[in-house]
């Protein structure tokens, strides 16, 4: 039996899951209401990172933790900042090209915010897109998707 995956919503998150799900040889499809729509297509500020010799993954944790003043998960925070400078990475490895300097914003005591332009989400997302559907990753847009759950019946 073949597994078919459905990935909902077109979005960074969406697309990437689909590209590395494509690449290890499955069947997906991602239904969206609108492509060129959402949060990651209108996003204006960039990934932030610490890939810089002045920085680390423990100094960005340790930044965001303090900005969040209690309110982040810590796991989570350690883990997402461990992993950001893996997915630069790979997205460069892909041949995305961020613009050369890094950025500094606010809560960053280090330049480590990468991006394209002041249009990092579109730029990102159209660049993922063409991936997808250079890998034949199904494509279904304007459809949206009702779920029904049903009890168990204990």
């Amino acid at each position: 039996m073949r597994l078919l995956i459905y990935i909902i919503g077109s979005g960074i998150a969406g697309l990437s899951a689909a590209i590395a799900l494509r690449r290890a040889g499955y069947d997906v499809t991602v239904i969206t209401k609108e492509l060129h729509g959402g949060s990651s297509y209108v996003s204006k500020g960039g990934i932030a990172a610490a890939t810089a010799i002045d920085d680390s993954p423990q100094m960005h944790a340790e930044d965001t933790l303090r900005v969040g003043d209690g309110l982040c998960d810590v796991e989570a925070v350690r883990y997402f900042t461990s992993e950001a400078p893996v997915i630069i990475e790979e997205l460069i490895r892909m041949d995305f090209e961020f613009d050369n300097d890094l950025r500094l914003e606010g809560g960053h005591s280090r330049r480590r915010v990468h991006h394209k332009t002041d249009e990092t989400g579109r730029v990102l997302t159209e660049f993922l897109l063409k991936e997808a559907i250079k890998l034949s990753v199904n494509i279904v847009e304007d459809e949206l998707v009702a779920l029904q759950v049903r009890d168990g019946g204990d």
